[in-house]
């Protein structure tokens, strides 16, 4: 059975654009296209650098913040 399953996943989160002359809100792309499943009494380890997106992902999983597309199913 699995626990986790994340399908095609996508995480965008807005970001202050601030160039000279431009200025507004652009989409900076932290996860595309993830993909993976945790079987019960599996284990998962998230590892990466300061802004490599763990914590949007993790957030995201717990549906506290919102995906851009995909799909997250628990428990099925």
């Amino acid at each position: 059975m699995n626990l986790l399953e994340l399908e095609n996943l996508t995480l965008n989160r807005p970001r202050l654009r601030r160039r000279w002359f431009q200025h507004g809100v652009e989409n900076e792309g932290l996860i595309e296209g993830l993909s993976l499943t945790l079987r019960s009494g599996g284990s998962l380890c998230l590892v990466g650098g300061e802004e490599s997106g763990m914590v949007a992902l993790t957030l995201g999983i717990l549906k506290l913040e919102g995906i851009s597309s995909g799909r997250i199913v628990f428990g099925g």
